[in-house]
């Protein structure tokens, strides 16, 4: 909570505790006494409503602060203000996809492997709560997609192609939720693109495990870029624009060998 929050919460707890102080010692006119408590209880609860309204503005506060220091291309200061947020509700699945997204533009600004791993398995982890708490909700599941797409950068070739089907699929979600997701359709352009590219014999051998892959191909994730980047407005250009340009330069260079071993 805000120090305005905090404050207002003590000072209603400070209230509760005169009314107390100021009921009647003796029990002798039960009648008084069971009136007494009614109110007591009765301000119980508007206490507890009062303070659960001031922390939902607040966090809705923490939100949009969160959102436009996104925009400013401020990962760390966002991470920051919307951990406040989720420390505050928990609960909040809003927050939850919020800060899932953050993680997800944190590892683009990391050099460290293990680091960026921690960030993209915690990006994993939080877009995974967020998309089940909000299964129509297609910013939730393209988020859950590009966690996933980053952790694909970080792991061994058997892992890349195992969570490329994720991708795929909730990508895929998001785009059927709202054709207007630039989100979802960047993220199907990097898929089609990362397929094309991937190594051929890579691919085989892991189908033969995980089953056939859904069609890809360069002219569908330029096709994705485009529109992606159409739809794209504020803080998601920044992203979009970032992706397409990356992938677009991979896919004039042909198919390569996977060299990764990385656990």
């Amino acid at each position: 909570m805000t120090a305005m929050t905090a404050l207002s919460a003590f000072f209603l707890i400070v209230s509760s505790v005169l009314l107390c102080l100021n009921m009647p010692a003796s029990f002798g006119d039960q009648r008084t006494n069971g009136q007494n408590v009614m109110r007591l209880f009765l301000f119980f609860l508007v206490v507890l409503g009062t303070v659960s309204t001031l922390v939902a503005q607040d966090v809705d506060a923490l939100i949009n602060e969160g959102l436009q220091l996104e925009k400013q291309g401020e990962t760390d200061a966002a991470i920051g203000v919307l951990q406040r947020a989720a420390d505050a509700a928990p609960e909040n699945a809003q927050v939850t996809k919020l800060l899932a997204r953050q993680y997800v533009l944190k590892i683009e600004d990391g050099t460290d492997v293990t680091l960026r791993k921690k960030y993209a398995q915690l990006a994993v982890s939080l877009g995974q709560k967020a998309a089940d708490k909000l299964p129509n909700d297609a910013e939730a599941q393209a988020s859950l997609a590009a966690s996933y797409g980053k952790l694909c950068e970080l792991v061994n070739p058997k892992l890349k192609i195992e969570y490329s089907k994720k991708i795929y699929a909730e990508a895929s979600k998001a785009v059927a939720l709202d054709p207007n997701s630039d989100f979802g359709h960047m993220i199907l352009g990097c898929w089609n693109i990362d397929m094309v590219v991937l190594n051929p014999f890579l691919k085989g051998l892991v189908q033969i495990v995980y089953g056939q892959f859904p069609p890809a191909s360069k002219e569908g994730g330029i096709a994705h870029f485009k529109k992606a980047i159409e739809l794209a407005a504020d803080c998601s250009s920044r992203r979009v624009r970032k992706s397409a340009r990356s992938s677009r330069r991979q896919a004039g260079r042909g198919p390569r060998v996977d060299q990764s071993n990385r656990a």
